[in-house]
C-alpha cells in the first residue's frame, strides 16, 4: 500500500472509530503525522485526497475539519464519473438508475404519506401535450426526486439524484431515445 493510501486509511479509521466526528477539527499537521507515524508530506497528500471526495474541508488559515459526511456530499464524486463517460456508457448508467429507482419506488409505495402521494399526482397532472421537452424533463426529474425522497433512504435518494441530474443534458439532447 502506498504511504498516501495508508494515511488516508488511518484518517478514515479515526472517523469510523469516532475519534473524529462530523464538524471536528483535525489536529495540526505535525501532530497528526507524528500520531499516525507518517510523514507530513504523506499526510498533506491524504488530506488533499479526502478533501476532493468531500470527507474533509480545508479552511485556509483556520484548519481542516471533517465535513458533515452527509450522503449528498460523499456521493458527489459519482457526478464526476458520470460526466466522464461516453454515450455507450451513458446507457449503462441509465440502466443503473432504473434499477435504483425501482427499489426506491417499492420503498416509497410502503412508506409514502398521503400528502406525498398527492404531490406526486399533482406533478403528473401538470404534464400535458403542451409541455416542451425541457419542461417534460424537468417534470420527470421532480417526479423521480420525490419518489426517491419518499423511500426514506438518504443514500439511495442521493445516489439517484447524482445519476439523474448528470444525465439531463443527454435526455434533452435525445428525447425519446434515452430514459
Amino acid at each position: 500500500m502506498a504511504v498516501t493510501d495508508e494515511a488516508i486509511e488511518k484518517i478514515k479509521a479515526m472517523i469510523v472509530a469516532g475519534e473524529l466526528a462530523p464538524g471536528d477539527r483535525l489536529p495540526p499537521e505535525k501532530e497528526l503525522s507524528e500520531r499516525l507515524g507518517l510523514s507530513r508530506s504523506s499526510m498533506r497528500e491524504a488530506v488533499k485526497a479526502l478533501e476532493v471526495i468531500r470527507v474533509l474541508d480545508v479552511r485556509r488559515g483556520d484548519g481542516t475539519y471533517v465535513t458533515s459526511l452527509e450522503p449528498h456530499l460523499l456521493l458527489e464524486a459519482i457526478s464526476f464519473v458520470v460526466d466522464m463517460h461516453d454515450d455507450d456508457s451513458m446507457l449503462e448508467i441509465f440502466a443503473v438508475r432504473r434499477m435504483l429507482e425501482s427499489q426506491a419506488t417499492g420503498l416509497a409505495a410502503t412508506l409514502g404519506t398521503d400528502e406525498q402521494l398527492s404531490e406526486l399526482q399533482d406533478e403528473v397532472d401538470r404534464v400535458d401535450a403542451s409541455v416542451s421537452i425541457d419542461e417534460l424533463v424537468d417534470h420527470d426529474i421532480r417526479f423521480h426526486r420525490e419518489i426517491a425522497a419518499m423511500s426514506g433512504n438518504a443514500y439511495l435518494a442521493s445516489l439517484i439524484e447524482h445519476l439523474s441530474s448528470q444525465t439531463v443534458r443527454a435526455r434533452r439532447a435525445r428525447p425519446g431515445v434515452l430514459p
